[in-house]
């Protein structure tokens, strides 16, 4: 459908007077528009049309109808002459608008000409109006508060003012009032982002009234998205350690193996939101903490490396944002003490070595931490008669009881209470504040002489004096190195033994080969062997564990179990060797394809 302002329309051509006279009625119409009411003026004219005569040629007409936009404009019911070129009539009505500003009408004319009946008619006239100007539109240019944003205005009509209105969330405002500007900057309060405490971003409304003087003529509204600003973000205010649990009680330190650490830390959100989760990572310490709170404390497991240590916590608010922070505590090495050497000899009073003195020094190096003075070292030793079963608390003297850094020691006992003929066994313990302690076990043996038996006829010794064992079983005991003749001979005969079967054990590879110097000579000889308690270890882990061997031997304490006095029967590990060898050379044979 055609858009125009003014137009014309006419009926049928009827020619039965001939072509000098009039043969139909012409419409013609044009508008005016109220862009305040929204309306349109029609003002329309009708007349006599065709014939080519004079102004006194005429023809006889009527009935005469005109219709337009539903309204009868002109009508004429009786028979009159209608000359050339003659007005009829003429007249104007005001034809509302639709709210957005739109308008069409259609119209129509009949007429009766010459005869009395209607001769000639017209339906199909339409057409649509100029739209008139309604409320301008507007879109928005940035989507972050607290930043400037644009709002562009879309005027209709240039002298057109406008107010503009936002609602976000339950927050309202007015931006402009009455403006005459086409693009107007807004910064969205800050305090909108306390409207979407758990999003990122949000959905309002800009409403555009649109004035034309000091009519409102409309008003649109649009959708607009504002996002929170990426640093609105969590807040850290503290990220604090404190001393959970700790060996020595009260030092105030972070101690190897000894000490855990709690870590708390305080946050808030930001503009509305709250924080809802809380990690935390560190040396013995992965923990998550979920839940709304502005205070989260979590505690390390016990910690296991020394030095410098670093500790990280990040939170998430309510709108997924993070914030990281890190924290430092140093830890305090530490291992429990221990006598890293020892040497038990017979002594003058003044210490000096002595074989035949009544007198015993120990000499002794310990290894141990101080913790800046807060770790009391204690050095204790114990003596017994080797055929005694137990250590006394009589017996017993303190060598170290402070929390100096001295490591290395020299003691000798005040008075001559070791009888020349008997062997001593000592029981040096050492302790300290965190509570670890390590024993360790040393002895003398008697004075050195050449053969002694004793009274009971149930022991012998060369180079000693000769000594029971704890269990009170006789003993024979040789101090001296010795030297043969010949091979010494064991008793080996089947008639002698019981439970024969093959050898079930592996333990060669087990078996740790040491080159050592013995404390008893001054000749710093070197020799070569096994370390009994290293043997002993080997067994342990075979499945023969449990069962006596007879490889190793020891004194066992009756009421402690502690083990003194290990020696070896090496003849017992020949044995095994030949096993051994055996089975590596039937892999050889099977290696060789024999």
């Amino acid at each position: 459908m055609a858009t125009a302002s003014s137009g014309a329309f006419e009926t049928s051509v009827y020619n039965a007077a001939g072509s000098k006279y009039p043969d139909r009625i012409r419409v013609e119409w044009y508008s005016s528009q109220s862009v305040a009411n929204n309306t349109s003026t029609i003002y329309w004219t009708v007349m006599s049309a065709g014939g080519t005569g004079s102004q006194y040629s005429y023809v006889m007409t009527g009935p005469v109808t005109v219709n337009i936009a539903g309204v009868t404009v002109y009508s004429r019911a009786d028979r009159f002459a209608m000359h050339v070129g003659e007005p009829l009539g003429s007249g104007s009505f005001t034809l509302t608008h639709n709210s957005d500003g739109t308008q069409s009408f259609s119209a129509w004319a009949e007429a009766a000409i010459y005869t009395y009946a209607i001769s000639s008619t017209r339906y199909d006239y339409y057409v649509d109006l100029p739209q008139i100007p309604r409320a301008s539109s507007i879109s928005v240019s940035g989507t972050t508060i607290g930043l400037p944003i644009t709002i562009s205005i879309s005027k209709a009509v240039s002298s057109f003012t406008h107010t503009l209105e936002y609602k976000f969330g339950n927050k309202s405002g007015t931006i402009a009032t009455k403006t005459s500007s086409s693009s107007v900057s807004w910064t969205p309060p800050i305090d909108l982002a306390l409207q979407i405490p758990s999003s990122q971003y949000g959905t309002g409304t800009l409403k555009c009234i649109t004035y034309n003087g000091g009519t409102i003529i409309g008003e649109k509204t649009i959708n607009f998205m504002l996002y929170v600003q990426n640093s609105m973000k969590p807040s850290i205010n503290s990220f604090t350690s404190s001393i959970d649990r700790t060996n020595p009680s009260g030092c105030g330190m972070y101690v190897k193996n000894n000490s855990a650490v709690t870590w708390t830390v305080y946050a808030v959100g930001s503009y509305g939101s709250t924080i809802t989760k809380c990690v935390i990572n560190g040396q013995n310490l992965s923990e998550t903490k979920t839940g709304s709170a502005t205070s989260y404390s979590m505690t390390s497991h016990t910690l296991t490396v020394a030095g410098k240590q670093t500790y990280t916590v990040t939170v998430t608010d309510s709108r997924g944002r993070t914030a990281s922070t890190t924290g430092e505590i140093t830890i305090i090495d530490y291992n429990p003490p221990t006598i890293t050497s020892i040497t038990s000899f017979r002594s003058n009073a003044d210490g000096s070595m002595n074989g035949s003195g009544q007198y015993v020094t120990h000499q002794l190096n310990a290894s141990f931490y101080t913790l800046g003075g807060n770790n009391n070292i204690k050095i204790k030793a114990y003596s017994k008669k080797r055929s005694d079963a137990t250590y006394s608390e009589l017996n017993s003297v303190v060598v170290k009881d402070d929390a100096s850094d001295r490591t290395s020691y020299t003691y000798t006992y005040k008075n001559a209470s070791f009888a020349v003929d008997t062997a001593y066994d000592f029981k040096i313990v050492i302790s300290d504040s965190v509570g670890q302690y390590a024993m360790f076990y040393t002895n003398v043996g008697t004075k050195n002489v050449p053969l002694n038996i004793s009274g009971d006829n149930s022991s012998i010794a060369i180079g000693s004096f000769a000594q029971k064992q704890v269990d009170n079983k006789g003993l024979f005991r040789c101090e001296w190195a010795a030297s043969f003749a010949s091979s010494p001979q064991v008793d080996s005969d089947r008639n002698l033994k019981r439970d024969i079967s093959d050898i079930d054990i592996d333990i060669i590879d087990d078996l740790k080969p040491v080159q050592y110097r013995l404390k008893n000579e001054d000749s710093d000889t070197i020799h070569y062997g096994f370390v009994a308690q290293d043997v002993e270890q080997a067994l342990l882990q075979s499945k023969e564990a449990e069962q006596k061997i007879g490889i190793v031997h020891y004194d066992e304490d009756m009421e402690t179990k502690e083990r003194t006095n290990y020696s070896l029967a090496y003849d017992e590990i020949i044995p095994l060797l030949v096993k051994k060898c055996q089975e590596l050379q039937q892999e050889i044979d099977i290696l060789k394809g024999e």
